[in-house]
């Protein structure tokens, strides 16, 4: 068996994702400690989000001052507007639908800087 840890986190205005990036193989008679390995993991990943989560919405409420409109996670059409990038090890991803759209590069900075309090321990 084999596997990723993955975890997402649905904030005001965007969603985060945390991913390994690699997979894990096991035999199957461990197949309860890859189990615990990845729950770890994930719980992990989550509790890096958790704690900088404030920093994250001060970055996209200067967004917001620069005149961008936000489509909340949960709104039925946030998916088909939305835009994703990811970056880095372990991978942090970004999903937002703004208006008006990021331009590619803005994009780009902006997955970095979350990426980069994420990963500032």
């Amino acid at each position: 068996m084999s596997g990723s840890s993955r975890a997402e986190r649905k904030l005001s205005r965007c969603t985060i994702t945390m991913d390994s990036g690699m997979n894990i193989e096991w035999e199957s008679d461990s197949f309860d400690a890859g189990m615990r390995h990845h729950q770890e993991e994930e719980r992990g990943f989550l509790a890096r989000i958790d704690a900088v989560t404030p920093a994250i919405e001060v970055v996209l409420d200067e967004l917001e001052t620069r005149g961008h409109s936000f489509l909340v996670p949960a709104d039925r059409n946030f998916s088909s507007n939305a835009q994703s990038g990811e970056t880095g090890m372990p991978i942090v991803g970004l999903s937002l639908a703004c208006t008006p759209r990021l331009e590619e590069r803005a994009l780009t900075t902006l997955v970095e800087r979350i990426a980069t309090l994420i990963n500032s321990d």
